[in-house]
């Protein structure tokens, strides 16, 4: 970006009153100081780089100039090195078109290829710079991970080694006596957490709360999930030392992951997990795999009993399961809150005398189920599930039949 044009930028930001303008103009503000921000993120990558040079110790050096510590000078300086390998990266972040997030998305693919493979990846600088124009690090990461498969010639095999070479969980007590645990997993072992420890929060969620839990959803919903991990702990979760894999076929056969028609699968496993390990794994006796069918955001199939009436104002696990079938995330739309980490809520209220049916249901993050209750939010949910969502001044969101992506 020409010195020129960012001056421009920065002129229309500071002619915007934030308590008086209205929100096209506050939105275009948001757009202008994110292409800011990405400008300035390439000249600082830029004289760290060039500070490097000079020093001895360049993480402490850059560290200190940016008032931060030696971890952080590494990080910055690893970012650095990215977009010097990757130019038309690099000018991608200058021109604003990408993030210091799609940097470091890109940094962290190169480090788990091996060296003799990294090349093959910094020679699609300009595609991936291309590709990651006007998309989200959630979406980006997706498109990088693609070009990596390509590139790796053993299924992910080296690259889940080193991973689990890097497990590793720290422990420690702070100054005012709260324990603390720190933990980084694999991916087959960290979707065996994350499966039990979802199911053990949806337990919690379904019994009555403590009085010393937070009124904060956000808040809420942190110490259920710490305790939720005590009770696996303690061996009072549910069906204790069992995995469960729910597998998605999405029968529409439009999907852009799709080629030639056929369904899309999704093995419902948020983390990439070579085909071979992932065989393995479901072949294990204490893994359970349950397979739901949809199309058209309409589900062919699901197992269990989906339509409870008033039998019970919670949703049970078939319901949950069919549900997480259709919708990866919180159903608002832009929200990338996990599943797992949302509470199902009837779109006509359990106390209005709405249904526990499967079509009555549909998963929020705790958030978004705030704003539902609290703050006004209108939801209507069509047959074929689209969304639409009426806020308070009238503005409404439509999205339109939950669709899967294939893993």
């Amino acid at each position: 970006m020409k010195p020129s044009a960012v001056r421009d930028l920065i002129d229309r930001i500071i002619a915007i009153d934030a308590g008086t303008a209205d929100s096209d103009t506050l939105t275009a503000g948001l757009d202008d100081v994110r292409r800011v921000t990405a400008w300035c993120e390439s000249r600082r990558l830029a004289f760290a780089a060039g500070l490097a040079k000079q020093t001895w110790f360049p993480e402490k050096a850059v560290g200190d100039a940016t008032c931060t510590d030696t971890r952080a000078g590494e990080k910055t300086l690893e970012r650095a090195g990215t977009v010097e390998s990757m130019p038309a990266l690099g000018d991608a972040l200058g021109n604003g078109d990408v993030s210091g997030e799609h940097v470091d998305i890109v940094s962290r693919a190169i480090r788990d290829l091996k060296p003799a493979l990294q090349p093959q990846l910094t020679g699609r600088a300009a595609a991936l710079a291309l590709a990651g124009r006007g998309t989200t690090p959630g979406e980006f990461r997706r498109i990088v991970n693609r070009a990596v498969r390509e590139i790796q010639s053993d299924d992910g095999m080296s690259r889940l080694a080193r991973q689990r070479r890097a497990t590793s969980l720290r422990a420690w007590i702070d100054a005012d006596g709260m324990w603390h645990i720190n933990g980084v997993f694999d991916p087959v072992t960290g979707a065996r957490l994350a499966q039990r420890l979802a199911a053990a929060l949806a337990q919690r969620h379904a019994q009555a709360v403590p009085d010393d839990c937070p009124t904060d959803p956000i808040a809420k919903n942190d110490w259920l999930r710490a305790h939720a991990l005590a009770d696996l702990i303690d061996g009072a979760g549910p069906d204790a030392g069992r995995s469960s894999v729910t597998v998605v076929v999405d029968a529409t056969g439009a999907h852009p992951d799709s080629t030639g028609g056929e369904p899309v699968v999704d093995w419902g496993i948020p983390v990439e997990i070579p085909l071979r390990v992932l065989a393995d794994l479901l072949d294990e006796p204490n893994t359970t795999v349950d397979a739901v069918v949809i199309r058209n955001g309409v589900i062919l199939y699901a197992p269990g009993n989906v339509d409870l009436g008033r039998a019970t104002r919670l949703a049970n696990r078939a319901q949950r399961r069919a549900l997480r079938a259709l919708y990866p995330t919180c159903a608002v739309p832009g929200c990338a809150r996990d599943f797992n980490q949302c509470v199902i809520h009837h779109i006509r209220w359990w106390r209005h005398g709405g249904r526990t049916d499967l079509v009555n249901l549909l998963p929020l993050c705790i958030r978004h189920h705030h704003d539902v209750h609290d703050s006004g939010w209108h939801l209507h949910l069509a047959s074929d599930r689209t969304l639409t969502i009426t806020l308070p001044d009238g503005t409404t969101m439509t999205t339109g039949p939950p669709r899967t992506r294939a893993a």
